[in-house]
């Protein structure tokens, strides 16, 4: 008797917890699914032949899987065609997502378009880690927050904190569900690598960045290290010591002065960085021919008035450039006031790349400009001169043509040019050609095109540089602008011509420009006149 009391009492129970299970999955299902298909009305309708049918099916994300009557039809956006009129049970779903069913309607005569929203399937993870203050990254995002929620499916994840090993590894987050994530970090090993300089070559003498050195290199783990610069004959210079590490990416500037303060003369020196165990050299080059060209920055780069010239920035520097002034024509008091901000970099030696934007005040509508421009520049060095040369690129457009159209160079287009100059530590004298296509919107052929030539000199001091420059700019082609009066051809459409003075006090890395300038343009003066300040970091 006893032993059928215990039959039935094991019976009940598991009676009860099957129940319980099927009430849990039936809940997951309805959760899962909505209870009842819901009736979806198309976006719109087209009318097509009689008798054919044509049905579009678009979601809010790419590849979700549509099933009719339970058969797989394809991915969206999916387009069927010629269903047999009638009702259909539409089923759209995606791993990560809660899918959706539907009723539609599906008639003759008629292509109707569906859309269907899908919404992410979230799971809860908690991170926990046996060190405190970790850095966790989640799929590469970096997260700031114990317990976060995550859409389903599989996450890549990795934590980290300087002086212990990185820690990676994959979960898998299931939907309406909350897992922890642990990690045990273990102290790392120290290391020292990855030891180099942002320069090969650089003037101690230029002022910010310029005249400095950047060495950087990598360290596993906490420690300390000591940096010293010999001559090529292992003569100590200067030595750097670095008392603790506190973060992977060690970064030291050293502006080229040796131990008693004085910079160091031209020539090849050794860098050795050394920590625990570990040392690492690296060569480098000390070159007072380095100079600051003290140029502004044009539609084409770096150049004299509206001049781009053979002439670079040292090595990783950057330029911040603001400039303004007015215009003045002899048919209007105040033609315009253009404004603009300008930024350059020079990531190699011989390359530069310059941005500049702004607008034109005091002109209806105070139109947009924007333009930039690639330049590399090649130098042949000699023991009192370098012949320097090289090519850009350009491009630029603006809300509105800023002169009337050809002649002018506005900045809009697309364009090249090469460039050569002599340069001296006390002279410089370049020239430039250059040809733009498409500086107005309006043309009757796609030969249109500006060809500007121009001649540039500069004569430079150690605080002042006194630049003048002058350029004809020939058009090819016409436009089909009402003012615009040439004949197909015009060498000699527009002439500028102009002073560029830079300042540069106290052998500071700030630089203060004043230029003044006359365009003449279809047999109209415009009188320029443009301050601007410029920082070199």
């Amino acid at each position: 008797m006893k032993f059928k009391k215990y039959i039935f009492f094991l019976s009940n129970l598991l009676y009860i917890t099957s129940s319980l299970f099927c009430i849990s999955n039936i809940n997951q299902e309805s959760d899962y699914y909505t209870t009842e298909p819901e009736i979806l009305t198309s976006e719109k309708k087209i009318n097509i032949q009689k008798r054919k049918t044509k049905i579009t099916i678009r979601a809010n994300i790419q590849d979700a899987e549509v099933y009719l009557n339970g058969q797989y039809e394809g991915n969206t956006d999916l387009t069927i065609n010629n269903l047999p009129e009638g009702r259909y049970h539409l089923r759209v779903e995606k791993d990560g997502y809660k899918p959706r069913r539907f009723v539609i309607n599906v008639r003759a005569g008629e292509e109707e378009f569906y859309y269907v929203e899908l919404k992410k399937l979230f799971g809860i993870v908690t991170f926990e880690s046996s060190v405190k203050d970790c850095s966790i990254y989640v799929d590469g995002s970096k997260i700031y927050e114990e317990s976060v929620k995550l859409a389903e499916g599989e996450h890549s994840v990795k934590i980290e904190k300087f002086g212990y090993k990185t820690q990676q590894k994959n979960i898998y987050v299931f939907r309406n569900t909350h897992q922890v994530v642990s990690f045990d970090l273990k102290l790392a090993d120290f290391y020292l690598t990855s030891f180099k300089t942002n320069k090969k070559s650089f003037n101690p003498n230029l002022p910010g960045a310029s005249g400095t050195i950047k060495f950087s290199f990598y360290v596993s783990t906490y420690g300390s290290g000591l940096l010293t610069i010999y001559d090529e004959f292992l003569n100590e210079i200067c030595s750097i010591k670095i008392d603790h590490f506190n973060t992977w990416n060690q970064i030291i500037n050293w502006n080229g002065k040796n131990s008693s303060g004085y910079s160091i003369p031209n020539g090849k020196y050794i860098a050795i960085i050394k920590s625990a165990n570990f040392s690492e050299t690296i060569n480098f080059y000390v070159d007072n021919s380095i100079k600051l060209p003290k140029t502004s920055i044009t539609a084409s780069g770096t150049g004299l008035g509206v001049l781009p010239t053979a002439t670079i920035y040292p090595e990783d520097s950057t330029i911040l450039e603001i400039s303004g002034g007015p215009v003045f024509s002899t048919e209007e008091t105040l033609f315009s006031v253009p404004l603009s901000v300008s930024i350059g970099l020079t990531p190699f030696s011989w390359l530069e790349i310059t941005g500049k934007t702004g607008f034109f005040a005091a002109t209806e509508g105070s139109p947009c400009f924007l333009n930039g421009a690639v330049k590399s520049i090649f130098k042949y060095k000699n023991d009192s001169f370098n012949i320097n040369y090289g090519f850009l690129l350009r491009a630029g457009g603006s809300e509105d043509i800023y002169w009337e159209p050809f002649g002018a160079d506005t900045g809009n287009g697309f364009g090249g040019g090469i460039l050569i100059g002599l340069e001296t530590n006390k002279f410089f004298l370049g020239a430039s050609s250059e040809i733009v296509w498409g500086s107005v919107k309006k043309v009757e052929s796609t030969t249109d095109c500006i060809i500007r030539n121009g001649i540039s000199t500069q004569l430079k001091t150690k605080n002042i540089n006194l630049g003048l420059f002058i350029s004809n700019n020939s058009s090819f082609g016409h436009s089909t602008e009402l003012k615009d009066t040439r004949n197909k051809n015009n060498l000699f459409r527009a002439f500028e011509g102009g002073v560029d003075i830079s300042i540069q006090p106290f052998s500071s890395q700030f630089l203060f420009s004043i230029k003044e300038s006359c365009l003449i343009f279809n047999e109209i003066k415009y009188f320029k006149s443009e301050i601007g300040f410029r920082i070199i970091l």
